[in-house]
């Protein structure tokens, strides 16, 4: 599968910059699978790369598209959020990943 993440089709990193307390929204409706299996979607947030040590309320982890609810004391720090993509292929399951470093400012 190939995993989009807000139109961004790329393998590079998505870097956005958001405030504290604000809600983002992440859509990955874009993705795609090019044997046409479907799929499933799994949102979670990197700990041990981010600098937040708290949680992070991520909603509906498992849809194509989902909010995050940036802490209201993350100000200064870094929260990765990865989103899975899995085919359904019959025979073996194929994963994409995307990784979204949201920098709190």
């Amino acid at each position: 599968p190939m995993a989009v993440v807000n139109g961004n089709k790329g393998n590079d990193i998505i870097q956005l910059q958001v405030t504290p307390g604000q809600k983002l929204t992440l859509d990955a409706s874009a993705s795609s699978d090019p044997d046409s299996d479907s799929m499933t979607f799994q949102w979670w947030v990197y700990k041990e790369a981010g600098t937040y040590p708290g949680n992070v309320t991520i909603a509906n982890p498992d849809e194509d598209k989902t909010q995050v609810t940036v802490p209201t004391d993350a100000g200064g720090k870094e929260i990765h959020i990865i989103l899975e993509v899995q085919d359904k292929n019959q025979e073996i399951g194929m994963y994409d990943y995307r990784r979204v470093v949201l920098e709190v400012i």
